[in-house]
This record gives structure tokens, sequence and C-alpha cells, in this order.
């Protein structure tokens, strides 16, 4: 029975580390282009993430196979350029103690301010996206292995946000029950008091 548990265990945890590493992957190559498309990122969004970034690239770049890999080093100095002016965006915040950017945040879209009507979920679903798709499938031609990363990016940036409005929705969800059961405990308390 004890072997039958530990087992269980070993899958449990086995099952998180993957799950750990797809979201991982999944927000490396997010964060790959949503630099170029966002601003006011949470001061920890772009941490572990950036690292995961420069990792999908090299390895792009070693398994390019004799497609050129100049747009790929070309576009790593610019990531490098735009995450280094991010971070310290988030540190000069950090410090003057500005702190009303949730330190995940993953970025208010800079496309946002030509379409006011659009909620920032809106901008980042119907505009980035079907932009970053477009930018990917012009460069494919030229430097495939940028507009299939690129592409990537595209398509793990939508998922990564339908994870994020999932999450909330949840957490929206509990908070809403917790109030419920709070108003009862406290019509429950009121009676007991009379």
């Amino acid at each position: 029975m004890q072997q039958d548990s530990s087992r269980s265990d070993g899958i449990d945890h086995m099952g998180n580390l993957v799950i750990g590493l797809t979201f991982g992957v999944i927000r490396s190559f997010a964060v790959g282009v949503e630099v170029f498309l966002r601003r006011d990122f949470g001061a920890r969004y772009l941490g572990t993430n950036c690292g995961g970034v420069f990792l999908l690239i090299l390895i792009f770049i070693a398994g390019s196979e004799g497609y050129p890999t100049w747009p790929l080093f070309a576009y790593l100095i610019l990531f490098t350029y735009y995450l280094f002016k991010h971070l310290i965006q988030a540190s000069f915040r950090e410090r003057r103690g500005i702190h009303h950017i949730h330190q995940f945040y993953h970025g208010f879209p800079r496309l946002a301010r030509w379409f006011p009507r659009l909620s920032e979920q809106s901008v980042k679903v119907y505009i980035e996206f079907p932009l970053m798709v477009s930018v990917a499938s012009a460069i494919i031609p030229f430097a495939p292995l940028l507009g299939l990363y690129l592409f990537g990016g595209a398509f793990c940036s939508l998922a990564q946000l339908a994870e994020w409005n999932g999450r909330m929705n949840r957490r929206a969800r509990q908070l809403h029950d917790s109030v419920m059961e709070q108003e009862e405990v406290a019509r429950r308390f009121r009676e007991m008091r009379r």
C-alpha cells in the first residue's frame, strides 16, 4: 500500500514538472515578442522568462541546418535592448514607490492608444495577435527561423493571455463566493446578538 502511494506522488510530481516546463516555454516564447509590443511590465514578469528567450533562440540557432542565423542574432540584440529598457523602467517605478502594477503583469499594449474604444484584452487578442502573425508571415520567406520563432511567440502570447484570464476569472468567482459566505456569517452573527 505504501508503495502505491509513493508511486502516485512520483507521478503527480512528474506531471507538475511537465506542466511547469510547458508553461515556462510558453511564457518565454511570449516574452520574446511582448517586449516589443507592450510597456509597463510587472517588476518580476521579465525575470526568468527572459533567460528562456535566450535559451530558445540559441536552440533555434543550433537547429538551423543551413538557414541563415544572422536574423536571429539581430533579433536577440534588439530584444536585449528592449529588455534592459523595460527592466530599467520597472526599477525606477520600484524606487519611486509606484506599486500600482502587478508584479507579474504582462504589459500594457502600446497599440491601445490607437484603439481607445477597445479594452486592453481586446487589443491584445484582436490587434496584437493578427499583427504578430502578419509580421511572422512576411518574414518567413526571408528569415524562416525568425519567422517561425515569431509564429511561436504570437500563439504562446495568446495562450498565456487565455491562461491569465482563466486564472483571474477563477479568482473572481472565489472572491464572490467568499463575499457571499462572509455576508451569511455576518447575518448569523447579527441574529446571535439579538
